[in-house]
């Protein structure tokens, strides 16, 4: 067994970081059947991700080696962090950089004296870029207040400073294929997650808005060009769903919410059921439930994308669908689908992560209850909580029914699923969470479903089938 600190000068160890070198460069794109070490889509290579500790001579030997493999393509530093070493000029590094964040000794506090020290430093001899920045707001160098303009101020200095090739943003991530947008929370703070252009009111603690803004504007400046304005988004895809109306749409890049219609047949007429609907408030699960369809009915959708610049034609259209059942969810967002509630119950969004990276819970402990009204009859309920493993094995709810809303009754023949999640290594094991999924057989009648916490316990999600209103 080899030690860690032996990576960078053990000769076997050289010679499998050399193995994966030729595995990677050499590798044909399955897609597009383009070698990798020939594809022009490729920028740079770098060594690894924020190899801080890599010494110079082994950087010198595998930039040699990259080069020698694959002559075409740029190569870029790894040592990301300007607290723990100086740049190398070396024939074969033809990019360097650096990563800013709040908590960085030596460069936290003032982006833009360490962008102008590193470029001093290099006196023109290689392009400077920032591969990674995160305008997170700590509350401390950065606050709601102030974090735009201080990220304006370091973007104007990578613009106007000669030597500054760019400024990468950590993190922006992009639709899901499912519906709305793949999720990364950034470890290092609670309540901070992958950003999701063009920005929503979801992520308004961290100016999500006003960052995505930004950037757009930036990336015209940088470019001297004058800033356009927002053009329309494309047509979304509306997804196919089956016998229920809890569905999705694959979004349009820029969007900023969209518009739900529906109609009894594909020609119309179309009916406003929401508009201005965000894909950003709900991940990896259904985006919107049309609670007002009823069993029995039979329904059209389509949905429109909208922002700054106008409205999208209309999506494909899916239907017609016979609904088996209308649905109603609560996706924990705040109290408000809860027909009432005991006091004490908090809101939580901390640490998604550790939560399957779905984004909102209702927390309790022994004794605590929810209770939720639907306007027909309900049929079955679906639950998802979690339970923190350090406080032992996941405690089931108890889940009572009732026809009137005064008197309840205990369900039985619950049906429970465990899922664990690993969170991610520096979180901790002690923070680990067991997903728990129920499904609630509920009695001829029911109206009202209330949930009660057995211990510790994060509510997640809550959806119930039932027949609709009465009209």
């Amino acid at each position: 067994e080899k030690k860690r600190a032996a990576f960078f000068t053990d000769p076997q160890l050289r010679e499998d970081y050399k193995t994966t070198l030729r595995f990677v460069l050499n590798r044909v794109n399955t897609v597009t059947g383009i070698p990798y070490k020939d594809d022009r889509a490729i920028l740079a290579w770098q060594f690894g991700n924020e190899i801080w500790n890599a010494e110079p001579a082994w950087l010198t030997e595998m930039a040699a080696y990259m080069k020698s493999l694959d002559p075409n393509h740029l190569v870029a530093e790894t040592r990301h962090h300007p607290a723990f070493a100086e740049q190398l000029i070396d024939p074969n590094i033809d990019l360097l950089t650096r990563h800013y964040y709040t908590d960085y000794k030596g460069s936290g506090t003032n982006w833009v004296a360490a962008v102008q020290r590193e470029v001093a430093q290099i006196k023109g001899q290689r392009p400077f870029f920032v591969g990674e920045f995160g305008p997170y707001i700590d509350g401390k160098v950065l606050t709601r207040e102030n974090v735009q303009a201080s990220l304006r101020a370091f973007l104007d200095t990578c613009i106007a400073t000669e030597g500054v090739s760019g400024a990468l943003l950590w993190s922006m991530y992009f639709h899901h294929e499912r519906g709305g947008y793949y999720w990364h929370q950034i470890f290092t703070y609670p309540s901070v997650w992958s950003y999701h252009y063009p920005g929503f009111a979801s992520a308004d603690a961290q100016a999500e808005i006003e960052i995505m803004r930004e950037m757009r504007e930036a990336a015209f400046r940088i470019r001297g060009l004058p800033v356009p304005p927002v053009a329309v988004p494309d047509p979304p895809v509306l997804l196919t769903f089956e016998d229920m109306a809890l569905f999705s749409w694959r979004g349009a890049a820029g969007a900023s919410g969209y518009d739900i219609e529906r109609a009894p047949s594909p020609e119309g007429p179309w009916a406003l059921l929401a508009e201005q609907v965000s894909d950003a408030e709900v991940a990896y699960r259904p985006l919107f439930c049309d609670e007002s369809a009823r069993a029995g009915e039979t329904w059209c959708y389509r949905v429109t994308a909208r922002n700054a610049g106008g409205r999208s034609v209309p999506s494909n259209v899916v239907g017609p669908v016979k609904m088996r059942a209308a649905c109603f969810v609560d996706e924990c967002i705040d109290l408000s689908r809860a027909a009432a509630h005991s006091e004490g119950l908090t809101l939580d969004n901390t640490y998604n992560a550790r939560y399957a990276e779905y984004l909102f819970r209702v927390c309790g402990t022994t004794n605590a209850w929810i209770d939720y009204a639907v306007p027909g009859p309900a049929r079955v309920a679906r639950v998802t909580a979690f339970f923190a493993v350090s406080q032992g094995d996941p405690a089931a709810p108890r889940f009572l029914a009732s026809r009137d809303g005064q008197s309840f009754a205990e369900v039985q023949k619950v049906r429970a699923v465990e899922r664990i999640h690993i969170a991610p290594p520096h979180a901790g094991d002690a923070n680990r969470q067991t997903q728990v999924d129920y499904t609630v057989p509920l009695p001829e009648g029911t109206r009202r479903i209330k949930v009660v916490w057995a211990r510790q316990m994060a509510l997640d999600r809550l959806e119930i089938e039932h027949a609709g209103s009465v009209q």
